[in-house]
């Protein structure tokens, strides 16, 4: 018996909710198609006619304009392009270069990168002094998280700031530095001098060695190539790549969740239980979302990232020996530091991404739905996903599949889910439905015990909820983070089935 159709533009008459099926049948969520051009899903405006941003308009989206034309260092071009396609902003390239002239942003070669630097050294002093920092240009406040971004995609700056090495000149015009006052100004953390040659060698050895493991990997069979998931599996098969998935949602969780840090601390325990079977079970992903993970705590608490960093590499050196590859690359992962992991991060991700292509050609695909997503995720640790990038994998995935002429597999849907949610933060519905009608039809066929199943349903729930929220459907949109708790509670008893007794590990300020 089919699902229950829904279209996230109407209001679903089903008692029984979205995707839900009457005698105990599985839950599935489904998107129905979209409906007759003689009943449109969203009215159609009043006034079909676009005009051209007012001055009101381009104060609005100054900060934005900003952000991309100035930190983002986009063309005119790219911004007009970008802005008419994610904020229905409608002007000409004449009108930006007027409008950004006047705001100041009329940019000479190499401005903001000698801008940027005048701000972080300035920080630097005043932050030795015990005092806090608040800078406009031109009058027009500075997000110190553009900043940010802008020196995560330049990762030399920093390098070259610390040895003197930048010329401000007459950049530093336009630029005011001030005290912020203690209410609900946003503070930031200037970044500190990096060691770059150090980093640099301890990045070179972690990837020779993450190259070794790989080699040696393949060589021996340790992984093999799922044709159905068009993926990459080990003895654990995709139940290990679904336990690596839910112990990384709980991760972010931990980082993102905004609870306390003794439930935080407690949640970390209950982690570390399953951390061992995951190491013996030396999933091909592992290393990299491992990584990842530790990234992310260390950003959140620096302790207990060490603490955890420390766990690990005892962990990796007792199950597989000091000096199997993995074991030598964790002992370099936990000296670096900052902005030195998080490169390391960027790099062994673009290295597997490499790697993987290598194979997938051997295998004859022409592009491989794990290779996209390593992509992908490559990109967002580098502070690069932009929209027109996202907008370029999108394409690529479609006409991949058009040439094939397949339905996507779950490992397809998964990547689809990831590209879909930014679609739906930046406004473009559209294309956020399109992708979400491809995950329903792969779910409808799914298996509901399996763990591919488990994992895209929650993801699949969430995002529709989100999309659901945005269009104004708080109802539906509960009723679907609902089902995909449910998804996820389901594929964390998963995990629990694995659970090693070996390793009652606990942070040592804590007692359980």
């Amino acid at each position: 018996m089919g699902a229950a159709p829904m279209h996230f533009r109407q209001q679903q008459q089903n008692s029984h909710g979205p995707g839900r099926q009457s005698g105990g049948h599985r839950r599935v969520v489904a998107i129905a198609p979209a409906p007759s051009t003689s009943s449109p899903a969203i009215p159609p405006p009043s006034n079909p006619r676009r005009s051209y941003a007012t001055p009101a308009d381009w104060e609005a989206h100054r900060d934005t304009i900003t952000r991309l034309y100035y930190f983002e260092e986009m063309t005119l071009r790219e911004v007009k392009k970008h802005m008419e396609t994610h904020h229905d902003f409608l002007a000409t390239e004449k009108m930006y270069k007027t409008r950004t002239k006047k705001w100041g942003l009329d940019k000479r070669p190499g401005e903001t990168y000698a801008r940027v630097a005048h701000m972080v050294r300035l920080a630097r002093d005043r932050a030795a002094v015990g005092k806090r920092s608040a800078f406009a240009v031109n009058g027009h406040p500075v997000n110190w998280d553009d900043v940010k971004r802008y020196l995560e995609r330049r990762p030399d700056l920093l390098a070259k700031i610390d040895k003197g090495q930048v010329e401000v000149g007459g950049a530093s015009s336009g630029i005011v530095c001030r005290t912020p006052s203690p209410d609900p100004v946003k503070m930031f953390s200037v970044p500190g001098p990096l060691d770059p040659e150090r980093d640099t060698r301890m990045h070179g050895e972690v990837l020779l060695l993450f190259r070794d493991y790989m080699d040696g990997g393949f060589d021996q069979g340790m992984w093999r190539y799922d044709t159905k998931g068009r993926c990459y599996l080990g003895d654990g098969g995709s139940r290990s790549t679904a336990r690596i998935c839910a112990w990384m949602s709980d991760i972010w969780t931990v980082v993102h969740q905004g609870s306390s840090r003794a439930q935080a601390v407690a949640l970390i325990n209950e982690l570390m239980d399953h951390l061992g079977s995951m190491i013996k079970e030396q999933d091909c992903s592992l290393f990299v979302h491992l990584v990842r993970c530790y990234y992310f705590l260390h950003q959140w608490d620096r302790a207990v990232s060490q603490a955890i960093g420390a766990f690990i590499v005892g962990m990796c050196e007792a199950l597989l020996g000091i000096h199997h590859p993995i074991s030598k690359s964790w002992k370099r992962v936990v000296s670096l530091d900052g902005p030195g992991l998080q490169s390391l991060l960027e790099k062994a991700g673009l290295f597997r991404l490499e790697y993987l292509e290598s194979l997938a050609r051997a295998h004859g695909e022409i592009a491989s739905s794990i290779l996209l997503e390593e992509y992908f995720l490559a990109r967002t640790m580098a502070a690069q996903s932009d929209a027109a990038e996202i907008d370029r994998v999108v394409g690529w995935i479609t006409d991949y599949l058009e040439r094939i002429d397949a339905q996507p597999s779950g490992d397809y849907c998964r990547l689809l889910l990831r590209l879909s949610a930014p679609q739906i933060f930046h406004g473009n519905f559209d294309m956020a439905e399109a992708m979400l009608r491809s995950v329903a039809s792969w779910i409808e066929r799914g298996e509901t015990d399996d763990p591919y199943f488990m994992m895209v349903n929650a993801g699949y729930c969430f995002n529709l909820g989100l999309l659901c929220f945005e269009l104004g459907q708080e109802e539906e949109a509960n009723k679907l983070f609902a089902e995909g708790l449910k998804s996820s509670m389901a594929l964390g008893e998963i995990q629990k089935e694995h659970k090693t007794g070996d390793s009652r590990w606990r942070l040592p300020w804590t007692r359980c």
